[in-house]
């Protein structure tokens, strides 16, 4: 694992438009720091070890931004293990489960993500090593796209919709990556603005196709996890 400042455009205090990225509405009274990606991602040991002091906040509506809180503990909770094997996965994962033990609604968590996992799914014999994971793809979706959302607009101070059509994917460890993630990372001037790469690191491309602008992201999570979102057309609302 690698871990570096290498820092994307801006920084961890630049200023935002009033606006929350989260609903689009003009941000008035009380407000709060929602980091991006999640600062769950980085495990208790890793922001220690790291000094990981650059984390990326932005103000948002409170209840917009507590509205997240649980799809975001069950998406490090079921993408962790995946992870094993990574500086920042085992220690996201052995965070995970420590405090399972300190609280019944993490040990209700870590109990449910366990079931996700069928070693003989609908009584299926799977190769020797092999395992079906299940996961609920609609809150893994939600939490992608925020990220993806939130990234847009700390760099580009733009606001896309949570309406907006997206398309998300996971790629576990042990797959070849996507095509799309291999052409985007092969490319001449390919770029990544990950801060602290070893736990979280992105690219950003938009492209063009059929005169409408394609909005590309890839995200490596914790050094095994791959993830792409898109979005089409999308519509923006420019402060």
């Amino acid at each position: 694992m690698v871990v570096s400042d290498s820092a994307m455009s801006g920084n961890s205090h630049k200023q935002y438009p009033k606006y929350c990225y989260l609903c689009g509405e003009s941000l008035t009274g009380l407000t709060s720091k929602d980091h991006c990606p999640p600062r769950a991602l980085f495990a208790r040991k890793i922001r220690q070890q790291f000094h990981t002091t650059r984390l990326v906040t932005i103000d948002v509506h409170p209840d917009c931004n507590s509205s997240y809180k649980r799809d975001e503990e069950y998406f490090q909770a079921t993408l962790a293990p995946l992870a094993l094997g990574s500086i920042a996965g085992d220690a996201t994962y052995q965070q995970f489960i420590a405090g399972a033990h300190k609280s019944k609604s993490k040990m209700r968590l870590a109990k449910r993500v366990l079931r996700e996992f069928e070693p003989r799914p609908s009584g299926l014999h799977l190769p020797p090593s092999r395992i079906v994971k299940r996961q609920e793809g609609k809150r893994i979706t939600r939490v992608l796209w925020k990220i993806s959302r939130g990234l847009y607009f700390h760099e580009h101070s733009n606001v896309l919709t949570e309406s907006t059509r997206h398309h998300c994917t996971i790629t576990p460890p042990g797959q070849r990556p996507p095509e799309t993630f291999e052409r985007v990372r092969d490319l001449p001037d390919d770029e990544t603005y990950g801060r602290y790469p070893g736990v979280f690191d992105y690219r950003f491309r938009v492209f063009e196709h059929d005169q409408q602008n394609i909005l590309y992201w890839s995200f490596l999570i914790w050094d095994r996890i791959i993830a792409e979102v898109w979005c089409h057309n999308p519509e923006i609302i420019s402060p």
